[in-house]
């Protein structure tokens, strides 16, 4: 086999990259179902790591009105049609692969994060954080089934 050029080596690099892209979307598209479930999970009564928790928070003490989607008698309840928003979708922008697992629940953010009144429940972080060993397993058998098949 001959040498190659500098500029030729780059250029089959280059290539080798690009024909991952691929690859990395289909293991990124399992991963990001993977941490979803994980989400869903997270957000399922009965099955939530929230529920048995004790949170020193001002729900306990009551709230005047009544709480908006919450259960009065449960303060650390996450109403399921949360559960049931939250979504995935894998970006690919050039050479850069994104999984993304979000809701478009407009309580998410207050539920998540916390309020004055009600301690967070980081059921996508939490997801994220507890599937990184998973993701990193189902990215990298992707990835090498495509540099298996390559060199078949």
């Amino acid at each position: 086999m001959a040498d190659l050029t500098q500029d030729q080596l780059l250029q089959k690099l280059r290539q080798v990259s690009a024909s991952m892209i691929p690859a990395a979307a289909e293991g990124m598209e399992m991963a990001a179902l993977n941490v979803e479930g994980e989400a869903r999970k997270n957000c399922d009564p009965g099955n939530s790591p929230y529920e048995s928790m004790e949170f020193p928070t001002k729900w306990k003490g009551g709230y005047q009105g009544g709480a908006p989607y919450m259960d009065d008698r449960n303060p650390d309840f996450i109403p399921p049609h949360l559960r049931d928003s939250i979504t995935h979708e894998v970006q690919v922008s050039g050479s850069s692969v994104q999984g993304l697992v979000e809701t478009s629940d407009p309580i998410a953010e207050f539920v998540h994060n916390g309020t004055s009144k009600m301690q967070p429940r980081p059921f996508l972080e939490d997801a994220g954080a507890a599937k990184i060993e998973e993701t990193t397993a189902i990215l990298s058998a992707a990835l090498a089934r495509k540099i298996q098949g390559a060199g078949a």
